[in-house]
């Protein structure tokens, strides 16, 4: 057999079987039949996705992080407005903050939503939004280890000029849209949100024991009522931690904690089109926990973090992969 194929499957099976302290996917009994809702089936398995080596570098630009705090970093998105910041934010039980650092990971600045509370935020996104040529920064409260919420939110405001942070580190936002959705087939524990540079859809891809379940949020999104997601398809990957299409729409990945995953796209195709294409997988240090993943805003490479022990040796980073 292959020696490429090889690594693929022992790192395919890993993320099968891998979960963290997050992972709970169970259904409850006030859940709808699955069997009412349809999705469309990617054609391809584990078995039929390659390991490309060419596209990016292997090894990494490692920069730890300056805030030594953020243990469980959860999400991370690049700025489309300054392509040497970041966002990163930490998930359940931990304020309700954004955090700015560069993109070698110093401390810049923090961003505090007014009045609400981390559920448990899960990812963050960065894309258009309602008004034309303005950034926006989605914050994903999706996670639900127990699969027992009624529904759930995005928070999204206009992603802020750095000068802001001039006078002072911390900015309390308190204008911003709140976009509440529920599952059409129940709730469901997800940690991978995705906003599309074309069309302003919203995509969440929910963490489960043996799939993925991909849904879509089409603009323009009802942020007083309460939204249903549209089920796409299914996806053979097992726990899913995070998300990112690139800025310019062409490119997405998807990551679990075993694996990082690359489709390329048509600007014509949807977003599922895409999807349904086999991809290839992308080598990468997996890490102690594997949770977020951003493309570079220039499309230079990729960003990773993880989640590190509370108590232990290990630093808080993020990497850098660039393309070659």
């Amino acid at each position: 057999m292959d020696f490429k194929k090889i690594i693929f499957i022992s790192l395919f099976a890993f993320s099968f079987v891998a979960s963290c302290k997050k992972g709970g996917d169970s259904q409850t009994a006030g859940q709808e039949k699955i069997d009412s809702v349809n999705f469309e089936h990617a054609h391809y398995s584990g078995l039929d996705i390659l390991i490309d080596s060419n596209l990016f570098k292997t090894n990494p630009e490692v920069f730890d992080l300056e805030n030594t705090s953020l243990v469980e970093q959860s999400g991370v998105a690049a700025s489309a407005i300054n392509d040497t910041v970041l966002y990163v934010h930490q998930d359940n039980g931990n304020s309700p903050e954004v955090y700015v650092i560069s993109k070698k990971g110093k401390n810049i600045g923090t961003i505090i939503l007014n009045g609400v509370t981390n559920r448990d935020w899960e990812d963050i996104a960065v894309g258009p939004g309602p008004i034309e040529n303005q950034s926006y920064i989605y914050v994903g409260n999706i996670g639900d280890n127990d699969s027992v919420y009624p529904d759930i939110s995005i928070y999204r405001f206009p992603e802020p000029n750095l000068a802001a942070f001039s006078s002072t580190k911390t900015i309390t936002i308190t204008n911003f849209d709140k976009i509440r959705m529920k599952y059409p087939d129940g709730p469901k524990n997800a940690e991978s949100l995705m906003v599309d540079p074309l069309t302003k859809a919203i995509f969440i891809a929910s963490k489960e024991s043996n799939i993925s379940k991909i849904y879509e949020l089409p603009y323009p999104q009802d942020i007083t009522n309460l939204s249903k997601l549209k089920p796409l398809l299914t996806l053979p990957f097992a726990k899913l931690t995070a998300g990112d299409i690139s800025s310019n729409g062409t490119e997405i990945l998807l990551r679990s904690t075993g694996g990082v995953w690359l489709w390329k796209r048509n600007p014509e195709q949807s977003v599922a089109q895409a999807l349904m294409s086999t991809p290839v997988m992308i080598p990468v240090q997996l890490g102690y926990q594997g949770e977020g993943i951003t493309f570079c805003h220039s499309g230079s490479g990729f960003y990773t973090s993880s989640e590190v022990p509370k108590k232990g040796n290990i630093p808080p980073s993020i990497k850098l992969y660039q393309k070659k």
